[in-house]
């Protein structure tokens, strides 16, 4: 058997055309970055550990209790969406 390169030639031209216009979807979409504030907490300590000395914290510098995540994703997912 021959190859033959225009053989099912419509069928080459609109995989082509799909494969393009789901590169523009996929590369067109906007990357949207959010921060949110997460409470610190700490868990799961093993029994083991044990607390040497009780530090008292300053007023003008307490020890934080929560912290700033910035997290990144497409704007289509649900989790960046703004609840008005």
């Amino acid at each position: 058997m021959a190859y033959h390169p225009f053989r099912h030639l419509g069928l080459k031209f609109l995989s082509v055309a799909v494969a393009v216009g789901l590169w523009f979807t996929v590369a067109g979409e906007q990357t949207v970055e959010r921060s949110l504030r997460v409470p610190l907490e700490l868990t799961n300590t093993p029994n083991n550990l044990v607390q040497v000395e009780e530090r008292t914290v300053p007023e003008k510098d307490p020890a934080p209790d929560k912290t700033v995540e910035i997290v990144r994703g497409q704007a289509r997912e649900r989790f960046f969406q703004v609840a008005h």
